[in-house]
């Protein structure tokens, strides 16, 4: 299994070759948005950090380098540019473990795509994470200093109606039940090569590189 450090120089290699012009921006990697799941919406619980606020649970079958997220949550909270803090937890026992990152960010898109009846989609980028293949995290994404408010999906194929919330002195309550559900939200990212592919990769690269420096003929 790779380690995170590992990870990361991945990411770094499978970038090295593009300039800025050629950079796009990640592609959707998770979603669990109202509309997508079809689930009834539970909406309204106070989403602040510090105060309350949420995490879910995320797992993928292929390393991630996630570096955007959004949230779904009442239309009337947030705007373009309001301050938000993105937080990584290890699972330990199906519970958050230990902050694994953590990254102050700011709302940059709000609209309605894939939202609910009086609920908006709030976008915000962040530097980003690596995250291992078949490993289990727990996510969220709150207001830094004020109410972004959260919505949460019940009655949807995949989700366990299990979401954790946390209170301001960052303890933490695992809810379970139709009653509370999922939290509503997507993310962002790119794959990261394996090992046997990145070294693949890096060969082939050096025989570019080693192409062009070969002197010519007389």
């Amino acid at each position: 299994m790779m380690t995170h450090a590992l990870l990361k120089t991945c990411v770094a290699a499978a970038t090295l070759c593009l300039s800025p012009s050629m950079v796009l921006a990640s592609p959707l990697v998770w979603d669990w948005s109202p509309a997508t799941t079809g689930a009834t919406v539970t909406d309204g619980w106070t989403n602040q950090n510090p105060g309350q606020h949420f995490a879910e649970k995320v797992s993928f079958a292929t390393g991630k380098n996630i570096d955007g997220m959004d949230i779904y949550s009442l239309d009337s909270f947030g705007s373009v540019g309001s301050p938000v803090k993105i937080t990584i937890w290890a699972d330990s026992s199906d519970q958050p473990g230990a902050v694994l990152g953590q990254f102050s960010s700011s709302v940059s898109i709000i609209d309605t795509l894939g939202a609910a009846a009086g609920e908006t989609r709030k976008h915000a980028d962040f530097s980003g994470f690596a995250m291992l293949a078949n490993t289990t995290y727990w996510i969220g994404m709150a207001g830094d200093g004020f109410d972004l408010t959260q919505t949460g999906l019940t009655g949807f194929a995949g989700g366990d109606s299990v979401m954790a919330q946390f209170n301001s002195d960052d303890t933490f309550t695992v809810f379970t039940g139709t009653g509370v559900g999922d939290m509503a939200f997507r993310l962002y990212g790119a794959s990261v090569p394996e090992p046997a592919t990145l070294t693949l990769f890096g060969l082939g690269l050096a025989g570019l590189f080693a192409n062009r420096r070969k002197p010519r003929a007389n």
